[in-house]
């Protein structure tokens, strides 16, 4: 899992960290909101990550969104240290 921080870009721009990953699904801890069935967007170490979002919901100061992973290749898994390498 990765601990290190996201530039986010769309809906509007923002800064985000992933909590969990199981496969394809991502929890993400984002300062801005995404509504469900909106493509979050964000980067880090010049890998660009979509997000799929099935639910957004407000937690302390920041938004809690449950999603899946857009086309996210095996290398750049291994990029963000998302998953270990074989």
């Amino acid at each position: 899992m990765s601990g290190e921080s996201f530039e986010i870009s769309r809906p509007s721009p923002g800064h985000g960290q992933i909590v969990a990953v199981d496969g394809d699904h991502v929890v993400f801890r984002s300062s801005v909101a995404s509504p469900p069935g909106s493509t979050l967007e964000c980067s880090s170490r010049g890998v660009r990550v979509l997000i799929k979002v099935r639910s957004c919901k407000r937690e302390d100061e920041a938004f809690r969104i449950e999603g899946r992973f857009v086309s996210l290749s095996r290398a750049d898994r291994q990029r963000l240290s998302l998953d270990r390498p074989a």
